[in-house]
């Protein structure tokens, strides 16, 4: 999972391989980033107060 503060997306990423991810999916901040963990735990992150910047830098 990367959050991007200046593009306020956070990029989730799946299926590791040799060379990278087979899957990458982008979530706009505010909306909840959902997945399950190798063991079946489902965990949900509230994206609602990350952080995001102002490509000027402001």
């Amino acid at each position: 999972m990367i959050a991007d503060p200046f593009k306020a997306v956070v990029t989730l990423l799946s299926e590791p391989h040799a060379s990278g991810y087979g899957r990458a999916v982008e979530i706009p901040y505010g909306e909840p980033v959902v997945f399950t963990l190798a063991i079946g735990e489902r965990v949900e992150i509230d994206t609602r107060t990350f952080p995001a910047r102002d490509v000027g830098g402001a």
